[in-house]
Parts: structure tokens; sequence; C-alpha cells
């Protein structure tokens, strides 16, 4: 019999070590199902916006721009969870609605109304847009894993019945439509995370477009909108 070295005592215990951490997975039981909790939340999104509108004449020529910063409302988060572990996989999903705050920053529209004989401008008006909004973003995020210990999430986030978005609809005489990408917006857990009593799920998302959306005004655009938070769940017994 070979003795028994350090190195090689010690990759035992390692092997050891991790078919404990294995067994002790939700996942070495097939047909579990875990439900949770939605007990609060964190939100804050930002949409930036630039356009413009550009004619061949001098008179109609216009821009607007402007900042969108949105914030949760503390205490407000309320939704459900669920996660089922089976023999080909995990897969689960997670609902949650968020009481949101918004304000319109440094947002104005500038159009340009007479022009002299020489096509230069003479006259414009300039509308500053401060705005306060209130509105509820929905989040949901779909859980998919295989038979191994991580799973994704994909996020979405609807507002006022409107598919994708992460901002509440707002405008300065001109709609401010920011970007979103549907089923793109994803991140990643392990199931000892989801496993424990108290379970903390961030997420963040970023997109940006140069491409005016249908029926705008504007001929030229550039439009970001991004965001991050987390949801905070609570295992049920």
């Amino acid at each position: 019999m070979r003795p028994v070295t350090l190195k090689r005592a010690l990759r035992r215990l390692i092997v050891l070590a991790v078919l404990a951490m294995l067994a002790a997975l939700p996942a070495a039981a097939a047909g579990v199902t875990y439900h949770y909790s939605v007990t609060s939340a964190t939100y804050s999104a930002q949409g930036d916006l630039a356009a413009g509108h550009f004619t061949q004449q001098c008179v109609g020529i216009a821009f607007w721009e402007g900042k969108l910063v949105t914030k949760a409302q503390p205490g407000t988060a309320a939704g459900v969870a669920v996660l089922k572990i089976h023999g080909h996989g995990t897969s689960g999903e997670v609902d949650a609605d968020i009481d949101l705050k918004s304000q319109m920053e440094n947002s104005f529209f500038r159009e340009t109304t007479s022009c002299d004989q020489s096509e230069t401008e003479s006259g414009f008006v300039l509308l500053p847009c401060p705005k306060t909004i209130d509105s509820v973003v929905h989040v949901a995020a779909l859980i998919r894993g295989g038979v191994g210990t991580r799973v994704s999430l994909s996020w979405e986030f609807d507002q006022h019945e409107e598919d994708g978005a992460l901002l509440p609809d707002s405008s300065c005489v001109e709609p401010f439509d920011f970007p979103y990408k549907k089923g793109v917006c994803k991140s990643y857990a392990t199931l000892f995370q989801l496993n424990r009593k108290h379970v903390v799920l961030p997420f963040h998302c970023s997109f940006t477009t140069t491409t005016p959306p249908p029926g705008s005004k504007a001929t030229k655009l550039t439009a970001a909108a991004f965001n991050s938070g987390t949801l905070h769940l609570t295992r049920h017994p």
C-alpha cells in the first residue's frame, strides 16, 4: 500500500468537501420547488437623449435634449418568485412591482420660428421642460439552468403597459424614447445563493441607439438608457 502523502491527503479532503457541498444542494433532490416573497428592492435608472429635426429651410429646425432620472420609492416593492429543481435542470420566475419617481433634468426644446432673407435665424422658441413623473415598473426574470449549479436570469422591465421600458414615458414637446432590447439583459446566480433564507438578485442593463423611433420628428438622434438595482427575496420554509 502506498503511503498517504500530505498532498494526497489534502486532495482527498478537497474531494470529500466538494461531494458534501453537492449533496447539500437542493438540486440533489429532484422535483423540489421553492417559493419566495419579494420583501424590498432598489431601482435606479437614467435616460439621456439629444435629438434634432433638420430641414432644407431655416424655419422649423429644432433641437431637444435632456435627462430623465428615476429612483425607487422606498418600501413599495412587492412580488413573488418560484424556483423548480428537477432532474433535467432548473427553472423559475420572478415577478415584482416597484413604485418609482422620475425627474426630467436639464431638458428643453428649441425651434427656429423665423429667419431673415439670408436664411439666418431671427426668432426662436425655447421651452424648458422640468417634470416629475410617478410610475410603476414591473420587473420580471426568467430563471433557467442545466444540471449544474449555475443559473441565468433574463430580465425584463415594463412601465405603463409599455413593453420593455427601463424608464417611464416622457416628453419635452417631442417624445423622449429611450432604447431597450428585449431579452438580452442577463445576470447569473448559483443554487447556493438561491437556497439561502434571504436572497439578493442584482440586475444591470445598458442600451444605446442612434436610430430615431418610428413616427419620430427627429432626423438625428442619440439616446442611451441604463438601470441597476436589486430584488430582495425571502424564501418560504
